[in-house]
C-alpha cells in the first residue's frame, strides 16, 4: 500500500502562504497614522522605566565623552538625575561608598536621596573619571 502525501503538502503551503498573505495586512486604511500611544503593559505587566529622568530633578550629572560635568549644587531635597550621552557603560561610585550606581550608554538613572556635604566620585570602569558633588 502506498501513502500519497502530496495533497497534504498542498494543504500546507496553501495554509501558511494565506496567513502569510492576509496575516501581515492592516487593518487601517493605506496613509493613516496609529495614534495609538505605546502602552506601559508588558507581557508580565505593568513594567516602569528605571532610565527616565525624575520629574523633580533640579540637577544632573551628565556623562559626556567619558568625562562627568555637574551642574551646580544640588540641594538634599533634590533628585539628582545622571546622565550618559555615550554609547557605553559607566559607573558613578561616591569614594567614600555612600551612593554606586551604573548607568548604561543612553541611559538616565538617579542617586539615592543624598545628606549636605561633598561627594568625590568616579567611574570604576575608567578609572581616570573623577568628579565632585556638593549637595547643600
Amino acid at each position: 500500500m502506498k501513502i500519497i502525501h502530496r495533497p497534504l503538502g498542498i494543504v500546507i503551503a496553501t495554509g501558511v502562504a494565506t496567513t502569510f498573505l492576509f496575516g501581515c495586512g492592516s487593518s487601517s486604511p493605506s496613509g493613516s497614522t496609529n495614534t495609538d500611544a505605546p502602552s506601559a503593559y508588558g507581557i508580565y505587566g505593568k513594567t516602569e522605566d528605571s532610565t527616565a529622568a525624575p520629574s523633580n530633578s533640579t540637577s544632573q550629572i551628565n556623562i559626556e565623552g567619558s568625562a562627568f560635568s555637574v551642574a551646580g549644587d544640588v540641594k538634599s531635597t533634590d533628585v539628582v538625575s545622571v546622565t550618559n550621552s555615550d554609547s557605553f557603560r559607566h559607573t558613578v561610585t561616591s569614594d567614600d561608598g555612600v551612593f554606586d550606581v551604573t548607568v548604561d550608554g543612553g541611559a538616565t538613572v538617579s542617586l539615592p536621596t543624598l545628606n549636605a556635604g561633598t561627594y568625590a566620585f568616579h567611574c570604576k570602569i575608567h578609572t581616570l573619571m573623577q568628579g565632585t558633588l556638593t549637595v547643600v
